[in-house]
């Protein structure tokens, strides 16, 4: 029989972990209670009482107690009365109440140390998940036994009531009204309304099969996780279901509310958060978390620590709070692509998860392929050596080395040993390392015929990036941990290891022996490695919930990131700080063309493969810029030249340097206008909410800092805060140097593209990109839900190449919005959310 392990409470704190995509994790604490390899325990769910206690159904070892101190856990008691410890309930005393699999339904009592058992009822079946009613009723979904409803008075369960309509009952949800929704696996969805004994069967929703949880908001809402569809969000009016709305992401199999409203799912993948506009009834994206593996269950004590089971056991975590040239673009290859390097020659070699290898030259600017060569495997990496031999890293075949020349691959050696080569470096004297997700650290020499492993290490985790150092220390990303090893030609030493936050994926050393850790949703962090010990020495996250992929080091030092689905960063680093210098995302769709790898060429180039959009080629020519000291009081002239940039300062707080690329004039204020002050009337110099505007031309300008008007040429500037004008700012030119900007005569796009804004939903600003084959008169325009124009974004010409507008909602209402751009006989439109 198909079988899940779900939790009841699960998902109701995840309110706290998605606060707007900006918060990050601190693990406080991983308590390793999961005793597989002997058969016995899974954390499955946890549950925490009023006094902090944290209690743990942990499949057949039974149930846990724990005392957290904010940094470790301390098992302080522990119970197994057979069976399988799957679901867990507090009722309104303390009791605990443990749906224990085959062996049936349990209470217990907890006094600090020992477990009590007060009751227990085996009515056959499987004991799934337990929820107490607010008449104190107990509600079992019992398997393939159905479900039952008991009474508890301390001492003993009484069974009340019985039915069994079929199917596999998984878990249980009442609403306000005490109707009961039970979703069965392979029955679908029931409503059931219970009295005195008798359960009353009022309706079904038929699911195709697959219902796993269900949940109700507050307002009558149901929410059905469905492993075939997703989740699905259905009205109940006492007699039947009505589907409304389906939010298809991997396979559901948790469903909870939390009580600011947001919803919250659990699937193969991780688990998403959603909002849900019951009007509209759209499930709108939150935020995203999968780095914890097959999490089962999570909830929250007073104190906002978060404690959360999985197939790995139990954690506990604590809340903490300029672009690119586009040099060439091909997506030739089509198929996803995953990795690639380059060559002692220069060329580009792509490996593409479908159809095989491609290789490239880079010609000014264009992306030609000059041959092309079909695996038959899924290409996890590539590796090229000092003499030209390219080494391919295959999912499901092994290693292969190859030599290109005339055009064509001719392949030299083979070694199936190698399965799942997730990353393939050459070391400093010719040894090729290996990170092998099933292996761990390897070793091999190569003759240019033979392959020979020479060194083997695996100490678990999952070996996905491994990065040399100038000294020959090897550096490993072993998922949730990094390793450092020595190498004698014959075996590995470990030396030092660190276990940062994150999922360490990719993995690169400075031109300093700094070492960049790619960390999943982690981001980016450096480390100083002193030979025998790591020391933290730099930290950044510019992501949001999305994951850090992979990492290179530039010829000046700088620091490449590919961002997943948010894009492709640069970033300085000044041996303590990262400061990010620019960025850019040619991706169409961001949930598919997501950035994965990064390499820098001897040149300066650097090469991005996007899975679903090809290979990227692009221009970095680095970042500088001046400023001029805030003047005082007397010094009352500013002088703008035609390449200064002005921008309001509020103690130095609301300086805007993002996008730098495309504009002559930084906002002063996200909310914002600037207006100035002459003979006693306020006269406004430019208004606008966004940073393409041009409005102030090139001069001098005149105002007092400390608002005393002392003559009447003079100019107070002040600046809008949406509210009021009742805030002073400095105003302070900026001069740039070596401006980053989007080169037309490199990059023209082939044809017209409207691209879906990010973030969405977002609050207050968000970026809308567009494409253009050709210069041309380009509108742009926002229309609300009932076809009006709101806003006139874009009414001008633009030359061919890319674009940007970034919107400010600050004026604009909560909802649904419609964007439109023509151009020609283009025209295109989307639709975003602004939530306030």
């Amino acid at each position: 029989m198909k079988r899940f392990i779900k939790p009841q409470l699960v998902l109701s704190i995840f309110t706290v972990l998605f606060l707007f995509l900006e918060t990050a994790f601190t693990q406080d604490a991983f308590e390793v209670i999961d005793h597989r390899d002997d058969g016995i325990g899974r954390a499955n769910e946890s549950i925490v009482a009023a006094d902090g206690t944290v209690f743990l159904a942990n499949g057949r070892d039974g149930m846990r107690a724990y005392s957290f101190d904010g940094n470790s856990f301390t098992n302080i008691a522990h119970i197994d009365n057979g069976g399988e410890a799957l679901g867990l309930a507090l009722t309104d005393d303390g009791t605990i109440l443990l749906a224990n699999g085959s062996d049936g339904l349990r209470a217990y009592t907890f006094d600090g140390s020992v477990f009590t058992n007060t009751a227990h009822i085996d009515s056959g079946g499987s004991a799934q998940g337990v929820v107490v009613s607010n008449d104190e009723t107990v509600f079992l979904a019992n398997d393939e036994d159905g479900l039952r409803a008991f009474s508890f008075d301390g001492s003993s369960f009484v069974q009340k009531g019985h039915i069994n309509q079929g199917g596999s009952a998984k878990n249980i949800a009442v609403g306000d009204d005490g109707t009961i929704f039970l979703a069965s696996y392979d029955d679908g969805l029931r409503a059931y309304t219970y009295s005195e004994g008798t359960f009353i069967n009022e309706a079904i929703y038929d699911d195709n099969g697959s219902a796993w949880d269900v949940a109700v908001a507050y307002g009558g809402t149901v929410f059905l996780a469905n492993e075939a569809e997703g989740v699905i969000s259905l009205v109940y009016n006492g007699s039947s279901f009505t589907k409304k709305s389906v939010k298809q992401f991997g396979w559901s199999y948790s469903v909870s509310i939390s009580s600011g409203g947001n919803i919250f799912v659990a699937n193969n993948y991780g688990v998403i958060a959603y909002t849900y506009d019951s009007q509209l009834h759209i499930f709108i994206d939150v935020g995203y978390v999968n780095n914890v593996p097959s999490s089962s269950g999570v909830i929250a004590s007073s104190d906002s620590t978060i404690f959360l089971s999985s197939t790995s056991g139990l954690r506990a975590f604590s809340l903490n709070g300029s672009t690119f040239t586009n040099t060439a673009h091909t997506n030739q290859a089509g198929g996803s692509a995953e990795s690639l390097t380059i060559g002692a020659d220069g060329s580009v070699y792509l490996g593409n998860s479908y159809n095989g290898l491609h290789t490239y030259s880079l010609d000014e600017n264009t992306l030609i392929n000059k041959d092309y060569l079909e695996t038959g495997h899924r290409v996890l990496d590539i590796g090229t050596s000092s003499d030209g031999t390219v080494f391919i890293g295959n999912s499901s075949d092994g290693l292969r080395a190859y030599l290109y020349n005339d055009d064509a691959f001719n392949e030299m050696a083979f070694s199936s040993y190698e399965i799942a080569a997730m990353e393939v470096v050459e070391g400093p004297d010719g040894t090729i390392f290996i990170a092998n997700n099933y292996r761990g650290l390897s070793a091999l020499t190569y003759d240019g015929t033979d392959f020979v492993n020479s060194a083997q290490i695996d100490e678990g985790g999952t070996a996905q990036g491994v990065a040399v150092g100038d000294n020959g220390t090897v550096f490993l990303a072993n998922g949730n941990s990094v390793k450092a090893y020595s190498y004698d030609g014959a075996f590995f030493t470990g030396i030092g290891s660190v276990s940062p936050f994150g999922n360490a994926r990719g993995i690169a050393v400075g031109l300093d022996g700094t070492v960049f850790v790619a960390l999943g949703y982690g981001g980016l962090r450096a480390y100083t490695f002193d030979g025998a010990s790591f020391t933290d020495a730099g930290y950044i996250k510019d992501g949001g919930n999305y994951s850090a992929w992979d990492v290179a080091v530039g010829t000046d030092g700088t620091v490449f990131l590919a961002y997943h689905s948010v894009g492709l960063f640069a970033y300085s680093y000044d041996g303590s700080s990262f400061t990010k210098n620019g960025f850019v995302n040619n991706s169409t769709d961001p949930t598919i063309n997501t950035y994965v790898d990064v390499v820098v060429g001897n040149d300066g180039t650097i090469y991005s493969a996007q899975s679903g959009d090809g290979l990227y080629a692009y221009n970095y020519t680095g970042y500088s810029a001046s400023y001029n000291s805030p003047p005082t009081a007397s010094d009352t002239t500013i002088t703008l030249t035609s390449s200064s940039y002005i921008f309001g300062l509020d103690d130095f707080n609301y300086s805007d340097e993002s996008e730098m690329s495309k504009i002559t004039i930084t906002r002063l204020e996200d909310k914002g206008s600037l207006e100035f002050f002459e003979e006693d009337d306020w006269k406004e110099v430019v208004q606008y909410q966004d940073i393409s505007k041009e409005d102030i031309e090139a001069g001098n300008f005149r105002y007092v800092y400390d608002g005393a008007i002392t003559d009447s040429t003079n100019f107070l500037f002040r600046v809008h805060d949406g509210n009021s004008f009742s805030r002073f700012h400095y105003i302070v030119s900026l001069n740039l140097t070596n401006v980053l900007s989007i080169d037309q005569d490199r990059f023209i796009p082939e044809k017209y593209s409207l691209q879906q804004n990010y973030p969405n939903p977002f609050n207050p600003t968000t970026t809308i990109k567009y494409n253009l084959p050709k210069s041309g008169k380009v509108t742009l325009s926002l229309y609300n839900l009932l076809g009006q124009n709101v806003l006139e974004m874009v009414n001008e010409n633009k030359p061919a190449g890319s674009h940007s507008y970034l919107l400010n909602g600050h004026d604009l209402s909560s909802g649904i919005y419609f964007y439109r751009i023509e151009s020609g006989t283009f025209s295109a439109s989307r639709r975003f959310l602004l939530i306030k």
